[in-house]
């Protein structure tokens, strides 16, 4: 996955909104500009970049590297887990991790999981709201924006930060 070097290309409009400090670190391929998926490009790009097309083919792309040859690795790297566990008495390879943490086993770490995700869901939900109606009444382009996608959250969240707190991390990074 750390070998996966995929990327997008972008014209100057696409990239409207990036910090020009950022911009002069791009590589440029003839009249676009290459965005990598590595994080010192793919976290100002999804962050900065106005255009919704753009931040979700790069974020697609980061979350697709690896493909399916990664997949086949890693099945057989827990079925492997699974076979050990086994043959050292464990019911699976979460109970012989756990065994000597504070968590235990799988079924303290279950319960923890769902304890905490109880408690976040109403909070998440809420910040959602927040910042699609902030979108909505902020941002033009998110004027008639129904649902924010993953791909929108951080964008719109330093926005939102810049608008409440008169905040641009990109001049904080200078």
């Amino acid at each position: 996955i750390n070998n996966h070097n995929d990327f997008v290309l972008c014209t100057k409009e696409e990239i409207i909104g990036l910090p020009e400090n950022e911009i002069s670190l791009l590589e440029k391929v003839k009249d676009e500009y290459k965005v990598s998926i590595q994080d010192h490009q793919f976290i100002p790009f999804i962050r900065f970049v106005e255009s919704r097309e753009k931040r979700k083919e790069l974020y697609d792309k980061r979350q697709n590297r690896g493909g399916i040859k990664n997949i086949k690795i890693l099945k057989n790297i827990i079925e492997i887990r699974h076979q050990n566990a086994k043959m050292l008495s464990y019911k699976n390879h979460v109970d012989f991790v756990a065994e000597n943490r504070m968590a235990k086993n799988e079924k303290n770490i279950r319960g923890f999981l769902e304890n905490t995700i109880k408690k976040i869901d109403k909070n998440s939900k809420k910040e959602l709201k927040e910042l699609l109606a902030f979108a909505n009444g902020n941002i033009k382009e998110y004027k008639d924006v129904k649902k924010l996608e993953y791909f929108d959250s951080s964008f719109v969240a330093n926005k939102l930060k810049e608008s409440i707190y008169f905040y641009d991390s990109s001049k904080v990074k200078e």
